[in-house]
C-alpha cells in the first residue's frame, strides 16, 4: 500500500528519486533468507569504525550529550565497550567484541525489509549504533540526524556551505532515513520467510 501511494503520487513522468519506499521494497525483493548474513558482515564493517565512536575537536561536549542514549543502550543490549575518540585516532575494537555483536545480530532473526533498512541507514551514517538506535526507538529521527550532521554542520557553521551539494546531500540523507524507519515499523513483525513468500 505504502509503494501504491508512493506511485499514485507521480505525475507525468516516474521519479524514482521521490519514492524510497519503492526503492526498499524492490532491493528487499532481491535479497534471500539465506543472504541476510552476508549483510550482517556487511553492517558489522561500519562497528570497526562506527562515526559514533568520534567527537569533533571544539563541539565534543555537545555530540557527548547527543551519542550518550545510544552509547549507553548500545553497551548495555551488547555487552560491549563503547570507544570515544576525540579528533584523530583509532577504535581498536577487540575481535572478541565484534564476534559479540555479529552473533547477536544473527540471533535477531532480522527479515529481509529489515537487513536493507539497516544498510540503508548505516550507508547514509557509517553508523552501525545509530542505524540500530534509530530502528529500536532509543532515539527519534531528529536527534538522529542531529547526531549524523553534528560534525558537518560544525563545519557548515565555521567555514560555510556549498549550495547544491551540502543541502541536497542532506535533504537525500533526511528521506532515506525516514524511508527506512518506516520500512522497519512496517515489517517488524515479519519473519524472513514469511517476507519470502510474500515477495514471491
Amino acid at each position: 500500500l505504502a509503494c501504491a501511494v508512493e506511485y499514485a503520487e507521480q505525475e507525468q513522468y516516474i521519479n524514482k528519486l521521490v519514492m524510497p519506499l519503492t526503492d526498499m521494497a524492490s532491493g528487499s525483493a532481491m535479497v534471500a533468507p539465506n543472504a541476510i548474513v552476508p549483510r550482517i558482515d556487511y553492517l558489522m564493517s561500519f562497528f570497526q569504525n562506527d562515526n559514533c565512536y568520534f567527537r569533533a575537536i571544539g563541539i565534543e561536549a555537545k555530540q557527548d550529550e547527543l551519542i550518550a542514549p545510544v552509547s549507553e543502550w548500545f553497551e548495555r543490549v551488547f555487552d560491549v565497550k563503547v570507544p570515544r575518540i576525540v579528533g584523530i585516532g583509532h577504535p581498536n575494537v577487540s575481535p572478541m567484541d565484534a564476534a559479540k555483536v555479529r552473533e547477536s545480530l544473527i540471533a535477531s532473526n532480522f527479515n529481509q525489509y529489515q537487513i536493507v533498512a539497516l544498510c540503508v541507514v548505516a550507508q547514509f551514517t557509517a553508523s552501525l549504533m545509530l542505524s540500530l538506535s534509530i530502528m529500536h526507538g532509543v532515539v527519534d529521527l531528529p536527534t538522529a540526524l542531529k547526531i549524523n550532521r553534528a560534525e558537518e554542520g560544525h563545519n557548515i557553521d565555521t567555514q560555510g556551505e556549498i549550495k547544491g551539494y551540502h543541502d541536497i546531500r542532506e535533504a537525500d540523507i533526511v528521506v532515506k532515513i525516514a524511508a527506512a524507519k518506516t520500512a522497519w515499523d512496517l515489517t517488524v513483525d515479519l519473519s524472513a520467510a514469511k517476507c519470502a513468500e510474500a515477495i514471491q
